[in-house]
């Protein structure tokens, strides 16, 4: 009859004899090899011992249920005989899952298992993930992860993570990400000059680019001072509009390397007292650049009587101050609107002074008694949220007769007065102008450059 069961090997294993001494008190013995209750048989004083009932067997502990008799070699343990077999296990016969890592004793799988062997896997292999914060605390040169935070592969050398993958990857101003009509979009807004680099890459962004605003005018007597422009406005997205009712631009390709944003500070207001009349103009706003984008600074607004006639000119127009003949600054064509005039009248105490020029419409004109309403923004929706910006800076007027300051425009312009108010800041508006009761013009508000692309 055929051997059921594994095949045995060429031998049995030879029988073993363990002798104790019993000293009336000791139940547990040490046994020399490891076996189970059934597989011995133990004699004490040459009497043999029920299995179970007298003694039992655990590994190589034998322990009685009560202590033999003193005695010199009185106990003694016969392990039965038992062959060696193979032991061949059928991989079939193994669940899955049944094999778990507390069966794999430490270090019988090694970490360089893997070195020198070819993955002939056509599916894929799976890199370790997790967000930035989630970086390892002490890396060594070498160690690759996928960063859920950026989207990129990366790796650790010479004491930096560096992206490792070809996608586009930039850093820089205050960073947000965005779902805009269906498409993840990386935002990068600026409200201060600084660097945007790029990582890896390129790609086509989209950019809105607005200079600073022109301040207002101040005044020392007299009648009123022009409103400051607003400053140049440029845009490439898709539908919007760039300044002075351009269409929007072309989007812009980058690669690689570092790229110096200039946002620019708004035009100082002029001075009123102690200036001697009929005070100062506005200053212009400072230009805002990306890359080979410049948006022009936006034309300071000029005081009544002003030797110089008309706003200064700039990404829009300065308006003009009470008294001047001249028209009001002007714009720069695709980024801005000229400037209000003003009234001119010849009776002295109807001077209206003109508003500023806004990226999305001309300074409004002064009339008598009135200052002119700063010329409104436009409107962009780069970052997701539409929001207007660069308004023009409402008009002084004189006061000896009733009737209005101008206003500014929408989207931050400041308003003419007797307390001129500043453009916005990161809006590129410009300030207002002051009134005849002599105060010092509204500052021009700070550009702002945004960048977005899509993920």
């Amino acid at each position: 009859m055929a051997l059921l069961g594994n095949t045995l090997q060429t031998a049995y294993s030879s029988t073993v004899k363990d002798t104790f001494n019993g000293d009336g008190s000791t139940v547990a013995f040490t046994l020399s090899r490891p076996s189970r209750t059934n597989d011995v048989e133990v004699f004490v004083e040459n009497v043999q011992q029920e299995p179970t009932v007298a003694y039992s067997v655990s590994g190589t502990t034998l322990t009685f249920t009560a202590a033999p008799d003193s005695g010199t070699g009185n106990i003694y343990v016969v392990h039965r005989t038992q062959a060696t077999q193979s032991l061949t296990v059928n991989t079939d016969d193994i669940v899955d899952g049944a094999i778990t890592a507390d069966k794999i004793a430490d270090g019988a799988v090694s970490s360089t298992a893997v070195s020198g062997s070819a993955n002939t896997a056509t599916d894929f292999f799976a890199l370790p993930k997790g967000t930035t914060a989630q970086r390892p605390g002490s890396p060594d040169n070498g160690y690759i992860r996928y960063n859920t935070t950026e989207g990129y592969i990366e790796e650790y050398r010479n004491g930096a993570w560096r992206v490792l993958s070809d996608a586009f990857v930039a850093t820089g101003g205050t960073e947000t990400t965005e779902t805009i009509g269906g498409i993840d979009y990386k935002i990068h807004t600026f409200t201060s000059s600084g660097i945007f680099t790029v990582l890896s890459g390129n790609t086509s962004v989209e950019y809105l680019v607005i200079a600073g605003g022109g301040g207002g005018a101040g005044m020392n007597g007299g009648g009123g001072a022009g409103g400051g422009g607003a400053g140049g406005y440029r845009c490439s997205v898709s539908g919007e509009s760039s300044g002075g009712g351009a269409s929007s631009e072309s989007p812009l390709t980058v690669g690689s390397g570092a790229y110096t944003v200039t946002v620019g500070a708004g035009g100082s207001g002029g001075l009123g007292p102690p200036e001697p009349d009929p005070g100062s103009n506005g200053s212009n706003g400072s230009d805002s650049v990306f890359n080979t984008i410049t948006s022009v600074g936006g034309g300071g607004g000029s005081s009544f009587f002003n030797v110089t006639g008309s706003g200064e000119d700039g990404g829009s127009g300065g308006g003009t101050g009470g008294r001047s003949n001249g028209a009001g600054g002007a714009g720069t064509s695709g980024q801005g609107f000229d400037g209000g005039r003003s009234a001119n009248s010849s009776v002295s105490t109807q001077d209206g002074a003109g508003g500023g020029g806004g990226a999305g419409a001309v300074g409004e004109n002064g009339t008598p008694n009135n200052g002119g309403d700063g010329g409104d923004g436009v409107t962009s929706s780069i970052t997701g949220s539409a929001v207007t910006r660069a308004g023009g800076g409402g008009g002084g007027r004189d006061t000896a007769a009733a009737g209005s300051n101008g206003v500014g425009g929408a989207g931050g312009g400041g308003d003419g007065g007797g307390s001129p108010t500043s453009g916005t800041d990161n809006t590129g508006s410009g300030g207002g102008g002051s009134d005849d009761t002599d105060a010092d013009g509204g500052n021009g508000g700070s550009g702002i450059v945004i960048i977005r692309y899509a993920v």
